[in-house]
């Protein structure tokens, strides 16, 4: 059951990569993170992934066939975690049919499954969802494009967290001759909970908003530079005053109000024998109706005892990353990852410093 997607696209799949008519990647990465959990104590560990990203897609005279099947899975090398992996699965289908000069309409559907680690097998959740998505020029220089899917999420050891889960993305780029490009995109996501469901963990549903706004410029033939911008919205209806959820699934920024926004450059290098990409970001979250806590003892025991202050809570992230891609034989690759994370917050549990080191090697089918 657990990789039931695999299982699935492996028999059209397999034979089609066998012929030739599929492409894909396979890699494996191997991460050194300082602060695993993301919190004030810290807590370092190896973390090993296995990645598998197939895809086929054929036309078929007037309509299309598009068949993608993706695995990744992620192992914990260190002791005290060795129950805390998770491999998420997914498969999806999709007719499309050509719509202008280069474009396509698409409709279809697929499934994700996540499964865990013995410690977080209540987490295991599947996702049956409809999809469509499409591009379409506008205009010599004008391209719009748009995905949407819906569908019920469930999850196998709690149901009282299952809810109905909808997600879009809407874009606009307007290309100019100076190689330049200017996008308007906005994404939306909506957790739609089931009626009967615990009031005082469960909200009734989730907003998420993301309006935003990126640039690109080529600086040479193998130089680019995007800058982007984001708005963060986060809304939560709830059916209780007393409102307090235990975070169990989601993070903490998932379940409450909050206003926000995010920002990003990234410069991008490829010559003939290797690539570089060197990412800057910054967000912050300021919140409606979480408060902040009082800083933590010395030990975990000490969380269900911190009190709340009379301040709203903030956080400032900044993160700088550094990934190298190096040519090895063809279709073989290195790659290694550099990435800083300094997270500010006035509830001093999640002021912390982390840092994230990999390496890994890529196969292209």
């Amino acid at each position: 059951m657990k990789k039931v997607s695999l299982y699935l696209a492996a028999l059209v799949l397999c034979p089609a990569l066998a012929l030739g008519l599929a492409h894909g990647g396979v890699g494996l990465l191997v991460e050194y993170d300082n602060n695993v959990f993301g919190d004030y104590w810290g807590g370092s560990s190896l973390k090993s992934t296995a990645y598998l990203d197939l895809g086929l897609d054929r036309s078929l005279g007037l309509w299309g066939l598009v068949l993608r099947a993706d695995y990744k899975g992620d192992f914990n090398t260190y002791l005290q975690y060795p129950d805390m992996g998770q491999s998420d699965h997914d498969l999806s289908l999709l007719l499309w049919r050509a719509a202008g000069e280069d474009g396509y309409l698409a409709w279809g559907g697929g499934m994700e499954y996540m499964a865990n680690g013995a410690g977080r097998v209540f987490c295991d959740s599947r996702y049956l969802y409809g999809a469509a998505e499409g591009k379409l020029y506008l205009g010599p220089s004008l391209l719009a494009r748009f995905s949407a899917q819906y569908g019920p999420q469930t999850y196998l050891q709690l149901s009282e967290y299952d809810c109905q889960r909808l997600s879009g993305d809407l874009s606009a780029s307007l290309f100019f001759p100076s190689r330049t490009s200017v996008s308007i995109r906005g994404l939306a996501k909506r957790y739609i909970y089931l009626q009967g469901t615990d009031s005082l963990k469960l909200p009734r549903d989730i907003y998420h908003i993301e309006p935003g706004l990126i640039l690109t410029q080529a600086l040479a033939p193998n130089l680019g530079l995007s800058v982007e911008y984001s708005g963060l919205i986060n809304k939560i209806s709830t059916a209780a005053a007393s409102y307090h959820p235990d975070t169990l699934l989601l993070s903490v920024e998932d379940y409450w109000d909050y206003r926000g926004g995010r920002a990003r450059a990234r410069l991008t290098a490829r010559g003939r024998r290797a690539g570089l990409v060197l990412g800057a970001g910054w967000r912050f979250l300021d919140y409606t109706d979480l408060a902040a806590y009082e800083s933590p003892g010395p030990d975990t025991i000490s969380l269900a005892r911190r009190r709340s202050t009379a301040d709203r809570r903030w956080d400032r992230v900044r993160d700088i990353v550094l990934d190298q891609e190096i040519p090895w034989r063809p279709s073989l690759k290195f790659e290694a990852g550099l990435e800083y994370m300094d997270h500010r917050s006035n509830d001093l549990l999640f002021d912390y410093r982390r840092i994230v080191l990999g390496l890994g090697l890529k196969y292209d089918l």
